[in-house]
C-alpha cells in the first residue's frame, strides 16, 4: 500500500482563486489522496461554492477569522496522509504527477523533512528576487509557503507552526527547528506550481507581520554571541529596504513591533544550537523561479470539471 498525502489549503475570501487550487488537486494521478480545506470565515461563498463545485473535499469552515496559522496546524492533526502538501489558495498544480514525484523523493531523501517545490510567480514580491536553478536534493534554508511538502508526524512531533507569529515567516521559524533535530529542507524537481500571488492581500499587514516576525524569529531562536548582532543587522535591512521618505513611520513602527516581540518573548526562547544556526545561515533560500519566456502553465482540470476556475 502506498503512503496516504494529504493536501491542505488554507483561505479566506479568494472563491475563485481556491476553486482553481482545488480542482488542480483532485486532477493529481496520485491515490490514496485527500484535499483538506479550510476556509477562514470567508464573506464571498467560498464554502458554499467549494461543498457545491467539490462534494468529495474535506471542508472546514470557521464561523470567525483566526488566521491561516492555525488552520495549518489543525490541518495537521486532521490530516491522514503521512505526507502533506500545502499550497496557497492562489497557486495551482501544472501536471498531474506532482504528487507521485513527491512520494518518491520522500523515499530518496529519507532525512529530508521538508521539500520546497519548484514554482513560477508571475509578480514576484520575494525580497530575494528569482531563485537561480539548484539540482534535486540540494539542501535549502526554508521553503515558501505557497508551493511545499512536509513529513506529517515530524511536524506534529515538533508542535507545528508557532502561532503567535500570526501572519509571515512561519516557514523558516519550523525548517530551523527541523534542521536543529537533523532533517533537512531540500529542493524538490517535481513539475512547477504557479503562485498567482492574489492582488486582495492586505499588503500594510504583511508588511507589519513580515518585519514584526523577522526580528521575532531571531529573537526567539538565534544564539549568543549571533542574537543581538543579528537583531541589529535585520533591523538597519529591514529599515533600508525600499526606503522612502513616506514609509519611515511605518518602518519605525513595525521595527519597533518587532522590538517589544523579542523582549516579551526572550525568557521563553527556544535557542537552536550555535552549528544549526551556522549552517542555516550558510544555505541558499526557496524562492520563485527564473521568469520564463513562454506562456506560464495553465492550471490542471479535474475530470468532469464543473468550476469556472481562472487563470
Amino acid at each position: 500500500m502506498p503512503p496516504s498525502v494529504s493536501i491542505v489549503i488554507s483561505t479566506r475570501n479568494r472563491r475563485d482563486d481556491v476553486l482553481r487550487a482545488v480542482e488542480s488537486c483532485l486532477a493529481q494521478n496520485y491515490r490514496p489522496l485527500e484535499v483538506l480545506v479550510y476556509d477562514d470565515a470567508s464573506t464571498d461563498g467560498t464554502s458554499e461554492a467549494v461543498q457545491g463545485h467539490f462534494p468529495e473535499v474535506k471542508l472546514h469552515t470557521s464561523p470567525e477569522q483566526v488566521g491561516y496559522l492555525v488552520w495549518r496546524n489543525q490541518g495537521f492533526r486532521d490530516a491522514i496522509g503521512e505526507f502533506v502538501v500545502s499550497i496557497d489558495d492562489d497557486s495551482y498544480f501544472t501536471d498531474p504527477r506532482t504528487i507521485d514525484r513527491v512520494v518518491d523523493l520522500f523515499g530518496r531523501f529519507p532525512r529530508a523533512g521538508a521539500i520546497a517545490l519548484p514554482y513560477f510567480e508571475p509578480v514576484c514580491e520575494r525580497s530575494n528576487g528569482r531563485m537561480p536553478p539548484r539540482s534535486v536534493g540540494t539542501p535549502l534554508r526554508h521553503y515558501i509557503g505557497c508551493a511545499h511538502a512536509l513529513r506529517r508526524e515530524l511536524v506534529l512531533e515538533i508542535g507545528g507552526y508557532p502561532e503567535l507569529l500570526i501572519h509571515q515567516g512561519e516557514e523558516r521559524d519550523l525548517c530551523l527547528r527541523m534542521l536543529d533535530r537533523g532533517w533537512e529542507t531540500i529542493y524538490g524537481d517535481t513539475p512547477p506550481l504557479v503562485h498567482c500571488y492574489s492582488p486582495s492581500r492586505d499588503r500594510q499587514r504583511v508588511n507589519y507581520f513580515g518585519y514584526r516576525n523577522t526580528l521575532l524569529f531571531s529573537g526567539m531562536h538565534v544564539p549568543q554571541p549571533y542574537v543581538i548582532p543579528r537583531l541589529l543587522i535585520d533591523s538597519l535591512q529591514l529599515f533600508k529596504y525600499r526606503l522612502t521618505l513616506s514609509s519611515v513611520p511605518d518602518k519605525l513602527r513595525c521595527i519597533s513591533a518587532g522590538w517589544v516581540a523579542c523582549a516579551r518573548q526572550w525568557r521563553d526562547r527556544t535557542v537552536v544550537d550555535s552549528s544549526t544556526y551556522r549552517r542555516y545561515r550558510s544555505l541558499p533560500c526557496h524562492g520563485p523561479l527564473e521568469t520564463m519566456d513562454q506562456e506560464l502553465p495553465k492550471p490542471l482540470k479535474s475530470e468532469g470539471s464543473v468550476a469556472c476556475s481562472k487563470v
